[in-house]
Protein backbone atom coordinates (compact mmCIF):
# COMPACT_ATOMS: atom_id res chain seq x y z
CA UNK A 1 0.00 0.00 0.00
CA UNK A 2 1.17 3.52 -0.77
CA UNK A 3 1.09 5.97 2.10
CA UNK A 4 2.18 9.60 2.21
CA UNK A 5 4.60 10.91 4.76
CA UNK A 6 5.35 14.39 5.97
CA UNK A 7 8.95 15.25 6.79
CA UNK A 8 9.64 17.95 9.38
CA UNK A 9 12.53 18.87 11.67
CA UNK A 10 12.40 18.26 15.42
CA UNK A 11 14.97 19.11 18.07
CA UNK A 12 15.08 15.77 19.81
CA UNK A 13 14.55 13.68 16.67
CA UNK A 14 16.38 14.51 13.47
CA UNK A 15 13.49 13.71 11.13
CA UNK A 16 9.82 13.18 11.97
CA UNK A 17 7.61 11.30 9.49
CA UNK A 18 3.82 11.42 9.71
CA UNK A 19 1.88 8.70 7.88
CA UNK A 20 -1.68 9.49 6.83
CA UNK A 21 -4.31 7.00 5.78
CA UNK A 22 -5.99 9.14 3.13
CA UNK A 23 -4.71 11.20 0.24
CA UNK A 24 -4.20 14.89 1.06
CA UNK A 25 -5.18 17.63 -1.28
CA UNK A 26 -2.56 18.52 -3.89
CA UNK A 27 -1.98 21.90 -2.23
CA UNK A 28 -1.38 20.47 1.22
CA UNK A 29 0.80 17.64 -0.15
CA UNK A 30 2.96 20.11 -2.00
CA UNK A 31 3.29 22.28 1.09
CA UNK A 32 4.25 19.32 3.24
CA UNK A 33 6.76 17.89 0.78
CA UNK A 34 5.15 14.43 0.91
CA UNK A 35 6.99 11.27 -0.15
CA UNK A 36 5.78 7.71 -0.70
CA UNK A 37 6.49 4.90 1.75
CA UNK A 38 5.22 1.34 1.43
CA UNK A 39 4.93 -1.06 4.38
CA UNK A 40 3.52 -4.53 4.94
CA UNK A 41 2.79 -6.54 8.07
CA UNK A 42 5.30 -9.23 8.93
CA UNK A 43 4.03 -12.81 9.25
CA UNK A 44 6.45 -14.43 11.69
CA UNK A 45 7.31 -18.12 12.05
CA UNK A 46 8.38 -19.64 15.36
CA UNK A 47 11.99 -20.89 15.00
CA UNK A 48 11.73 -23.58 17.72
CA UNK A 49 10.69 -26.27 15.20
CA UNK A 50 13.97 -25.85 13.37
CA UNK A 51 16.29 -25.93 16.39
CA UNK A 52 18.11 -29.13 15.43
CA UNK A 53 21.06 -29.73 17.80
CA UNK A 54 24.55 -29.68 16.31
CA UNK A 55 27.17 -31.09 18.66
CA UNK A 56 30.95 -31.07 18.40
CA UNK A 57 32.47 -34.51 18.81
CA UNK A 58 36.01 -35.81 18.86
CA UNK A 59 37.44 -36.54 15.43
CA UNK A 60 38.82 -39.87 16.72
CA UNK A 61 37.22 -41.80 19.55
CA UNK A 62 37.89 -45.45 20.41
CA UNK A 63 37.21 -47.94 23.17
CA UNK A 64 40.20 -49.81 24.56
CA UNK A 65 39.09 -53.43 24.94
CA UNK A 66 40.61 -56.52 26.51
CA UNK A 67 42.51 -58.56 23.90
CA UNK A 68 42.10 -61.77 25.92
CA UNK A 69 40.26 -63.06 28.94
CA UNK A 70 41.83 -61.92 32.17
CA UNK A 71 41.61 -60.15 35.50
CA UNK A 72 42.34 -56.42 35.70
CA UNK A 73 45.51 -56.03 37.78
CA UNK A 74 46.05 -52.25 37.65
CA UNK A 75 44.52 -49.14 36.07
CA UNK A 76 47.18 -46.50 35.56
CA UNK A 77 45.01 -43.59 34.41
CA UNK A 78 41.77 -41.87 35.36
CA UNK A 79 38.87 -40.14 33.66
CA UNK A 80 39.81 -36.76 32.22
CA UNK A 81 43.54 -37.46 32.10
CA UNK A 82 45.53 -36.72 28.98
CA UNK A 83 47.54 -39.66 27.61
CA UNK A 84 50.33 -39.98 25.09
CA UNK A 85 50.33 -42.36 22.17
CA UNK A 86 51.33 -45.81 23.44
CA UNK A 87 50.98 -44.85 27.12
CA UNK A 88 49.82 -47.64 29.43
CA UNK A 89 46.20 -47.29 30.50
CA UNK A 90 45.64 -50.59 32.34
CA UNK A 91 47.22 -54.01 32.83
CA UNK A 92 45.69 -57.48 33.07
CA UNK A 93 47.15 -60.29 35.15
CA UNK A 94 50.09 -61.65 33.11
CA UNK A 95 50.94 -64.77 35.17
CA UNK A 96 49.53 -67.28 32.66
CA UNK A 97 51.00 -65.42 29.71
CA UNK A 98 54.45 -65.34 31.29
CA UNK A 99 54.24 -69.06 32.09
CA UNK A 100 53.38 -69.84 28.46
CA UNK A 101 56.25 -67.65 27.32
CA UNK A 102 58.70 -69.47 29.62
CA UNK A 103 57.57 -72.85 28.32
CA UNK A 104 57.90 -71.72 24.71
CA UNK A 105 61.39 -70.33 25.27
CA UNK A 106 62.52 -73.55 26.97
CA UNK A 107 61.10 -75.63 24.14
CA UNK A 108 62.99 -73.52 21.63
CA UNK A 109 66.29 -74.10 23.46
CA UNK A 110 65.67 -77.83 23.55
CA UNK A 111 64.98 -78.02 19.82
CA UNK A 112 68.05 -75.93 19.04
CA UNK A 113 70.18 -78.32 21.08
CA UNK A 114 68.71 -81.39 19.39
CA UNK A 115 69.20 -79.86 15.96
CA UNK A 116 72.97 -80.04 16.36
CA UNK A 117 72.86 -83.83 16.46
CA UNK A 118 70.25 -84.25 13.73
CA UNK A 119 71.35 -85.80 10.46
CA UNK A 120 68.66 -83.91 8.47
CA UNK A 121 69.40 -80.16 8.65
CA UNK A 122 66.17 -79.17 6.84
CA UNK A 123 64.00 -80.96 9.40
CA UNK A 124 65.91 -79.38 12.27
CA UNK A 125 65.50 -75.91 10.73
CA UNK A 126 61.74 -76.37 10.42
CA UNK A 127 61.47 -77.43 14.06
CA UNK A 128 63.43 -74.40 15.18
CA UNK A 129 61.18 -72.02 13.14
CA UNK A 130 58.05 -73.58 14.68
CA UNK A 131 59.47 -73.22 18.18
CA UNK A 132 60.42 -69.59 17.49
CA UNK A 133 56.84 -68.88 16.32
CA UNK A 134 55.49 -70.28 19.58
CA UNK A 135 57.81 -67.98 21.51
CA UNK A 136 56.58 -64.98 19.51
CA UNK A 137 52.96 -65.94 20.11
CA UNK A 138 53.55 -66.27 23.85
CA UNK A 139 55.33 -62.90 23.89
CA UNK A 140 52.38 -61.36 22.05
CA UNK A 141 50.03 -62.66 24.75
CA UNK A 142 52.21 -61.00 27.40
CA UNK A 143 52.21 -57.70 25.50
CA UNK A 144 48.44 -57.80 24.96
CA UNK A 145 47.89 -57.95 28.69
CA UNK A 146 49.06 -54.32 28.80
CA UNK A 147 46.38 -52.00 27.38
CA UNK A 148 47.79 -48.84 25.80
CA UNK A 149 46.39 -45.65 24.23
CA UNK A 150 46.35 -45.95 20.42
CA UNK A 151 46.92 -42.20 20.02
CA UNK A 152 47.37 -39.07 22.09
CA UNK A 153 44.13 -37.90 23.60
CA UNK A 154 41.93 -37.67 26.67
CA UNK A 155 40.44 -40.49 28.72
CA UNK A 156 36.67 -40.02 28.55
CA UNK A 157 35.63 -43.09 30.53
CA UNK A 158 36.97 -46.03 32.54
CA UNK A 159 34.55 -48.96 32.65
CA UNK A 160 36.43 -51.45 34.84
CA UNK A 161 38.11 -51.68 38.24
CA UNK A 162 41.12 -53.66 39.52
CA UNK A 163 40.17 -57.26 40.29
CA UNK A 164 37.38 -57.34 37.71
CA UNK A 165 37.37 -60.23 35.24
CA UNK A 166 37.11 -59.14 31.61
CA UNK A 167 36.18 -61.25 28.64
CA UNK A 168 38.00 -60.85 25.36
CA UNK A 169 36.56 -57.79 23.55
CA UNK A 170 35.01 -56.23 26.68
CA UNK A 171 35.72 -52.45 26.88
CA UNK A 172 37.89 -51.13 29.67
CA UNK A 173 38.37 -47.44 28.81
CA UNK A 174 37.47 -44.85 26.17
CA UNK A 175 39.97 -42.40 24.69
CA UNK A 176 39.28 -39.49 22.34
CA UNK A 177 41.52 -37.21 20.33
CA UNK A 178 40.22 -33.74 21.27
CA UNK A 179 42.85 -31.81 19.32
CA UNK A 180 40.43 -31.90 16.37
CA UNK A 181 36.64 -31.86 16.66
CA UNK A 182 34.00 -32.43 14.03
CA UNK A 183 30.28 -31.84 13.52
CA UNK A 184 27.54 -32.67 11.02
CA UNK A 185 25.90 -29.43 9.93
CA UNK A 186 23.50 -28.27 7.20
CA UNK A 187 25.08 -26.27 4.42
CA UNK A 188 24.01 -24.64 1.17
CA UNK A 189 23.87 -27.24 -1.56
CA UNK A 190 26.80 -26.81 -3.99
CA UNK A 191 26.01 -26.17 -7.62
CA UNK A 192 27.70 -27.78 -10.59
CA UNK A 193 27.31 -31.43 -9.63
CA UNK A 194 30.36 -33.47 -8.64
CA UNK A 195 32.70 -30.67 -9.67
CA UNK A 196 30.90 -28.24 -7.37
CA UNK A 197 31.11 -30.70 -4.46
CA UNK A 198 34.82 -31.26 -5.05
CA UNK A 199 35.41 -27.51 -5.16
CA UNK A 200 33.86 -27.07 -1.70
CA UNK A 201 35.96 -29.73 0.01
CA UNK A 202 38.64 -28.03 2.08
CA UNK A 203 36.92 -24.66 2.15
CA UNK A 204 36.12 -22.84 5.39
CA UNK A 205 32.63 -22.30 6.75
CA UNK A 206 31.33 -20.85 10.01
CA UNK A 207 29.72 -22.38 13.08
CA UNK A 208 28.14 -20.29 15.83
CA UNK A 209 29.72 -20.90 19.23
CA UNK A 210 28.94 -19.55 22.67
CA UNK A 211 31.73 -16.98 22.38
CA UNK A 212 31.36 -16.13 18.71
CA UNK A 213 31.92 -17.62 15.24
CA UNK A 214 34.06 -20.74 14.88
CA UNK A 215 36.04 -21.52 11.73
CA UNK A 216 35.38 -25.01 10.41
CA UNK A 217 36.87 -26.87 7.44
CA UNK A 218 34.56 -28.81 5.13
CA UNK A 219 35.68 -32.45 5.01
CA UNK A 220 32.78 -34.16 3.17
CA UNK A 221 29.37 -33.26 1.72
CA UNK A 222 26.38 -35.61 2.00
CA UNK A 223 22.66 -35.51 1.15
CA UNK A 224 20.41 -33.98 3.80
CA UNK A 225 19.96 -36.48 6.64
CA UNK A 226 16.67 -37.16 8.44
CA UNK A 227 17.44 -34.97 11.46
CA UNK A 228 17.58 -31.91 9.19
CA UNK A 229 14.49 -32.71 7.09
CA UNK A 230 12.32 -30.00 8.82
CA UNK A 231 14.66 -27.39 7.34
CA UNK A 232 13.19 -28.09 3.91
CA UNK A 233 10.23 -25.97 5.00
CA UNK A 234 12.59 -23.01 4.96
CA UNK A 235 14.44 -23.69 1.72
CA UNK A 236 15.15 -26.83 -0.24
CA UNK A 237 18.70 -26.09 -1.41
CA UNK A 238 20.44 -27.73 1.54
CA UNK A 239 22.95 -30.53 1.98
CA UNK A 240 24.91 -31.84 4.97
CA UNK A 241 28.61 -31.46 5.58
CA UNK A 242 31.07 -33.02 7.97
CA UNK A 243 33.27 -30.17 9.14
CA UNK A 244 36.37 -30.25 11.32
CA UNK A 245 37.43 -27.68 13.90
CA UNK A 246 41.04 -27.30 15.02
CA UNK A 247 41.25 -27.49 18.82
CA UNK A 248 44.94 -27.64 19.59
CA UNK A 249 44.57 -25.27 22.54
CA UNK A 250 41.71 -27.31 24.02
CA UNK A 251 39.37 -24.31 24.16
CA UNK A 252 36.43 -26.40 22.94
CA UNK A 253 35.06 -29.48 24.64
CA UNK A 254 33.49 -32.54 23.01
CA UNK A 255 29.74 -32.34 23.42
CA UNK A 256 29.61 -28.56 23.01
CA UNK A 257 26.48 -27.47 21.18
CA UNK A 258 26.99 -25.07 18.29
CA UNK A 259 24.76 -23.34 15.78
CA UNK A 260 24.72 -23.15 12.02
CA UNK A 261 24.12 -20.22 9.72
CA UNK A 262 21.43 -22.35 8.08
CA UNK A 263 19.48 -22.79 11.36
CA UNK A 264 17.26 -19.92 12.56
CA UNK A 265 17.71 -18.74 16.14
CA UNK A 266 15.08 -15.97 16.12
CA UNK A 267 11.65 -15.33 14.50
CA UNK A 268 11.55 -16.09 10.77
CA UNK A 269 10.01 -13.84 8.14
CA UNK A 270 9.51 -14.14 4.39
CA UNK A 271 10.35 -10.78 2.82
CA UNK A 272 10.90 -9.24 -0.58
CA UNK A 273 14.53 -9.23 -1.67
CA UNK A 274 14.28 -5.50 -2.34
CA UNK A 275 13.68 -4.83 1.37
CA UNK A 276 17.01 -6.42 2.32
CA UNK A 277 19.84 -3.92 2.76
CA UNK A 278 23.35 -5.34 2.41
CA UNK A 279 25.33 -2.14 1.79
CA UNK A 280 25.54 1.09 3.74
CA UNK A 281 26.80 4.16 1.85
CA UNK A 282 27.86 5.69 5.17
CA UNK A 283 30.28 2.84 5.74
CA UNK A 284 33.56 3.55 3.91
CA UNK A 285 34.41 -0.15 3.93
CA UNK A 286 31.30 -0.95 1.92
CA UNK A 287 29.46 -4.16 2.76
CA UNK A 288 27.86 -4.53 6.19
CA UNK A 289 25.66 -7.13 7.85
CA UNK A 290 22.25 -7.50 6.14
CA UNK A 291 19.50 -5.42 7.73
CA UNK A 292 15.86 -4.57 7.15
CA UNK A 293 13.93 -1.50 8.27
CA UNK A 294 10.70 -1.84 10.21
CA UNK A 295 8.17 0.40 11.93
CA UNK A 296 7.98 -0.38 15.65
CA UNK A 297 5.88 1.78 17.97
CA UNK A 298 5.89 4.56 15.37
CA UNK A 299 9.69 4.58 14.99
CA UNK A 300 11.98 3.34 12.24
CA UNK A 301 14.23 0.54 13.49
CA UNK A 302 17.14 -1.15 11.70
CA UNK A 303 16.99 -4.89 12.46
CA UNK A 304 20.08 -7.00 11.63
CA UNK A 305 19.00 -10.28 10.00
CA UNK A 306 20.51 -13.54 8.89
CA UNK A 307 19.57 -14.72 5.40
CA UNK A 308 18.44 -18.36 5.54
CA UNK A 309 17.93 -18.85 1.83
CA UNK A 310 15.92 -17.95 -1.24
CA UNK A 311 12.23 -18.81 -1.25
CA UNK A 312 11.44 -18.07 -4.89
CA UNK A 313 11.95 -15.22 -7.35
CA UNK A 314 12.36 -11.95 -5.48
CA UNK A 315 11.81 -13.45 -2.02
CA UNK A 316 14.15 -14.52 0.77
CA UNK A 317 13.71 -15.96 4.23
CA UNK A 318 15.45 -14.18 7.06
CA UNK A 319 15.54 -14.42 10.83
CA UNK A 320 16.03 -11.55 13.22
CA UNK A 321 14.81 -9.90 16.41
CA UNK A 322 11.32 -9.23 15.08
CA UNK A 323 8.18 -8.58 17.13
CA UNK A 324 4.59 -9.51 16.23
CA UNK A 325 3.49 -5.88 15.72
CA UNK A 326 6.38 -4.94 13.41
CA UNK A 327 5.65 -3.62 9.90
CA UNK A 328 8.28 -4.07 7.21
CA UNK A 329 9.27 -1.00 5.20
CA UNK A 330 9.34 -2.32 1.64
CA UNK A 331 9.91 0.97 -0.17
CA UNK A 332 10.73 4.58 0.69
CA UNK A 333 11.32 7.41 -1.76
CA UNK A 334 13.82 8.98 0.62
CA UNK A 335 16.33 7.20 2.90
CA UNK A 336 14.98 6.63 6.41
CA UNK A 337 17.26 6.92 9.41
CA UNK A 338 16.86 4.64 12.42
CA UNK A 339 15.03 6.52 15.17
CA UNK A 340 12.83 8.47 12.77
CA UNK A 341 9.37 9.06 14.27
CA UNK A 342 6.44 7.93 12.14
CA UNK A 343 3.07 9.03 13.49
CA UNK A 344 -0.27 8.08 11.98
CA UNK A 345 -2.72 10.96 11.45
CA UNK A 346 -5.83 11.12 13.65
CA UNK A 347 -8.02 11.89 10.63
CA UNK A 348 -7.99 9.85 7.46
CA UNK A 349 -10.37 11.97 5.37
CA UNK A 350 -9.43 15.55 6.14
CA UNK A 351 -6.32 15.53 3.98
CA UNK A 352 -4.60 17.81 6.51
CA UNK A 353 -1.27 16.91 8.09
CA UNK A 354 -1.04 17.07 11.88
CA UNK A 355 2.63 17.96 12.12
CA UNK A 356 2.71 18.55 15.87
CA UNK A 357 5.11 16.31 17.83
CA UNK A 358 3.58 14.25 20.65
CA UNK A 359 3.20 16.15 23.96
CA UNK A 360 3.75 13.81 26.95
CA UNK A 361 2.17 16.41 29.30
CA UNK A 362 -1.06 16.80 27.35
CA UNK A 363 -4.24 15.70 29.13
CA UNK A 364 -7.25 14.26 27.41
CA UNK A 365 -10.80 15.66 27.60
CA UNK A 366 -13.69 13.91 29.38
CA UNK A 367 -15.96 11.98 27.09
CA UNK A 368 -19.53 13.46 27.23
CA UNK A 369 -21.59 10.33 26.64
CA UNK A 370 -25.29 10.46 27.66
CA UNK A 371 -27.13 7.24 28.55
CA UNK A 372 -30.20 6.30 26.48
CA UNK A 373 -33.44 8.04 27.64
CA UNK A 374 -35.78 5.20 26.69
CA UNK A 375 -35.75 1.49 27.38
CA UNK A 376 -36.33 -0.90 24.52
CA UNK A 377 -39.73 -2.63 24.65
CA UNK A 378 -39.84 -5.93 26.51
CA UNK A 379 -36.71 -5.19 28.58
CA UNK A 380 -36.94 -3.99 32.19
CA UNK A 381 -33.85 -3.16 34.24
CA UNK A 382 -33.82 -5.16 37.52
CA UNK A 383 -32.75 -2.09 39.47
CA UNK A 384 -35.02 0.64 40.86
CA UNK A 385 -34.54 4.37 40.94
CA UNK A 386 -31.18 5.86 42.01
CA UNK A 387 -30.69 5.68 45.77
CA UNK A 388 -32.85 2.60 46.21
CA UNK A 389 -32.42 -1.15 45.83
CA UNK A 390 -35.87 -2.26 44.76
CA UNK A 391 -35.83 -5.85 43.43
CA UNK A 392 -37.62 -6.67 40.20
CA UNK A 393 -40.44 -8.36 42.19
CA UNK A 394 -41.53 -5.05 43.69
CA UNK A 395 -40.51 -5.88 47.28
CA UNK A 396 -39.10 -3.01 49.31
CA UNK A 397 -36.17 -2.92 51.61
CA UNK A 398 -35.98 -0.85 54.79
CA UNK A 399 -33.12 1.59 54.82
CA UNK A 400 -30.79 1.02 57.78
CA UNK A 401 -30.53 3.79 60.38
CA UNK A 402 -27.19 5.54 60.76
CA UNK A 403 -24.92 4.04 63.39
CA UNK A 404 -24.79 5.90 66.70
CA UNK A 405 -21.48 7.56 67.43
CA UNK A 406 -19.62 6.59 70.58
CA UNK A 407 -17.93 8.99 72.87
CA UNK A 408 -14.61 8.46 71.14
CA UNK A 409 -16.11 9.29 67.77
CA UNK A 410 -16.09 5.71 66.40
CA UNK A 411 -19.23 4.30 64.84
CA UNK A 412 -20.98 1.02 65.59
CA UNK A 413 -21.45 -1.35 62.72
CA UNK A 414 -25.23 -2.13 62.42
CA UNK A 415 -25.36 -5.93 62.03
Amino acid sequence: MDMLVNILMNRSIAVCLLLVGGLPSPASAQAAGAVAVETIKLDLIDPSRYQVPIVLEAARRVEIVAMSDGVVKTITTQVGANVREGQEVAKLDQADAYADLTIAQANLKQIQAEAKSESLPQVSEAKIEAAQAKVQKAQLAVDRAVLRAPFAGRVLAVMATPGQFLLKGQPLAEVADVSSLRALTPIDRPTGGAAGVAAMIGKTTKLIGEDGPIDAKIEAILPLVDMFVPLRDLHSSLSCAWVSVANGDGALEPGTRVGSLSLPDSPIALIASAALKTDDPRNPKGSVAPTVQILRNEYVVDVPVRVLGKAGPGRVQVCGAFRPADALIVYSKVPLVAGTLVRFSGSTNSGVYDARPPDPNARGASAAVSPPTTTPAGRVAPIGAPGSAVPATGATRTKAAPAAKTEGGAGNIPF
